[in-house]
């Protein structure tokens, strides 16, 4: 998923309409990057580590098909394992202190 799909299906589940508009960027672009960045960790630890550089390889290569496929060899159903990571990580954010005040504002 690459960031843009991402912040495009957060805006959907994420009601940020209480905030200025600037704010709310900041908290996207916040909340996609940090996504992103453990989505990223998490998938890593699938890879095992005699397989990193292979993977570093195959993904710097930029075909997501390829990436992908080798990805499949680890994690069962990529897809499903990344939307549930995704699901947790909105879940956790709505619940957070900082997005309720935001929200209380």
């Amino acid at each position: 998923m690459n960031p843009k799909d991402l912040k495009e299906q957060l805006a959907k589940e994420i009601d940020l309409s209480h905030l200025p508009e600037a704010l709310q960027m900041e908290m996207m672009q916040g909340l996609v990057y940090r996504i992103m960045r453990n989505l990223s960790s998490e998938i890593m630890k699938k890879v095992p580590e005699n397989r990193l550089k292979e993977f570093v390889m195959v993904s710097e290569g930029g075909d997501s098909e390829k990436t992908q496929a080798f990805l499949g060899e680890f994690i069962f159903n990529l897809e499903a394992f990344t939307d549930e990571f995704i699901r947790k990580e909105v879940a956790e954010f709505k619940s957070s202190s900082k997005y309720r005040q935001k929200g209380d504002k």
